[in-house]
């Protein structure tokens, strides 16, 4: 009985190496998302006369995790799915710059809420960009050591 739990606690320990690779991954695809979200935005707000509100409701179904159903006003809507968003796997400073980005839609003439999409998507790319150099050496990692890291509790515990 003792071996069996030892070799469960083996693989759960090498399991998290796997778990937080996974979410390295989902935050890079999340933040192509949102790089592909606000040219969507910036589309839509150079052909079409639809309020800001009618644009994310629309967008709402195909972007998921960033859009929920929250029930409050519009200005806090966007305070809400930033910062109060388990589905967001982003940190701090990056949940601030989508924000700034959710938080000055509408407020200007088309040409600066134009220029405002062109920003934010330079922006993100930027940060992605330096996301996926930083990731890149730890998604290999991680599961490696991981399961070394696993073994070696099995081969001390037995």
């Amino acid at each position: 009985m003792k071996i069996i739990g030892v070799l469960v606690l083996g693989l759960i320990i090498s399991t998290c190496g796997f778990i937080y690779t996974n979410k390295l991954i989902s935050a890079n695809t999340q933040l192509e998302k949102i790089i592909k979200l606000i040219g969507i935005i910036k589309v839509k707000i150079c052909y079409s006369n639809e309020r800001i509100t009618d644009l994310v409701g629309e967008l709402s179904k195909e972007y998921s995790f960033l859009f929920l159903n929250f029930k409050c006003d519009f200005e806090s809507y966007f305070k809400k799915i930033c910062f109060e968003n388990d589905n967001l796997n982003l940190n701090k400073n990056e949940k601030q710059v989508l924000y700034n980005f959710f938080s000055g839609l509408g407020k200007t003439d088309l040409q600066n809420q134009i220029a405002l999409c062109d920003n934010y998507i330079k922006t993100f790319e930027n940060i992605l960009l330096e996301r996926k150099e930083k990731s890149k050496s730890k998604i290999k990692l991680y599961p490696s050591l991981s399961i070394l890291l696993g073994l070696l509790v099995v081969l001390i515990l037995i």
